[in-house]
């Protein structure tokens, strides 16, 4: 008694991971799996959340590898999306941030290490023309990619310290939702941008 103090109660947990689409590219090939985390012990069993992952396989052949997309995939929600109106209207929040040298290298300790993280040049070949112009030049010195979750961490900051400033009283996320469109370099200069329509709270970074 009293070990938890204040917080919840540890609960059983049962995931259920299913392959929901493969994707085939030059560098190797793009495995998404989604993954459900439900109650345990419990009747009936309630489901938490749903994450997805996505794993590249470097040096698979492309010819080799059948693309698939799952017709059951779950996590289609787009609640996250900034609408044109947003776009349109000037955001309630800015903040920015540099993405530091070491960056990547710390949120390697997450358990993610892709070498496209810290090698350079393999992640110039698996991003292709994401670090080209408009000319097909590439954009300066190759660097590593961020990781996609780091980079979210960035975006969710920015609303939670826009939020912080906003309400004193006390606060949850209860619901987060993103889209990947660009990738974001180590050394990068990006600006979180946060627009407040009193429902939800939706960021995107800008680089």
């Amino acid at each position: 008694d009293g070990i938890c103090g204040g917080f919840d109660q540890p609960i059983g947990v049962k995931l259920v991971t299913s392959i929901v689409s493969v994707v085939p590219k030059e560098i190797g090939v793009f495995v998404s799996t989604e993954t459900e985390y439900w109650t345990a012990g419990t009747e009936p069993a309630t489901l938490l959340f749903t994450g997805v992952s996505t794993a590249l396989v470097v040096g698979a052949p492309k010819e080799a590898i059948l693309p698939f997309r799952s017709a059951t995939m779950k996590s289609k929600v787009d609640v996250g999306a900034v609408s044109p109106k947003q776009q349109d209207s000037p955001p309630s929040y800015e903040m920015s941030f540099r993405i530091k040298p070491n960056q990547a290298l710390l949120y390697r300790l997450s358990g993610d290490y892709n070498a496209i993280h810290v090698d350079s040049d393999l992640a110039e070949m698996a991003m292709g023309n994401h670090n080209r112009n408009d000319r097909g030049e590439a954009k300066g010195m190759s660097r590593p990619v961020l990781h996609g979750l780091c980079s979210l961490a960035f975006a969710v900051r920015g609303v939670l310290r826009f939020v912080r400033q906003r309400e004193a009283e006390h606060f949850d996320v209860t619901y987060l939702s993103c889209q990947f469109v660009r990738p974001v370099y180590v050394g990068d200069q990006i600006k979180v941008c946060v627009w407040d329509d009193d429902a939800t709270r939706t960021s995107t970074m800008r680089k």
